[in-house]
């Protein structure tokens, strides 16, 4: 279960996927709030990480 923004993870059924994706664009889709960090900076984020990894060793 996706308990933060607005995806959701209909599973393989074909059935499931189609009834989701209707209710999607007729705007029912699920409602959800923005997640955590969720700021279009994840790159920068990550490349700070690396880099601070990289200088450890």
């Amino acid at each position: 279960m996706v308990e933060e923004g607005s995806n959701v993870l209909p599973g393989t059924d074909p059935a499931r996927i189609v009834a989701e994706a209707r209710k999607l664009l007729r705007g029912a889709g699920k409602q959800g709030r923005r997640p955590h960090l969720w700021d279009g900076k994840a790159a920068q984020r990550i490349v700070a990480v690396l880099a601070g990894e990289l200088a450890r060793t």
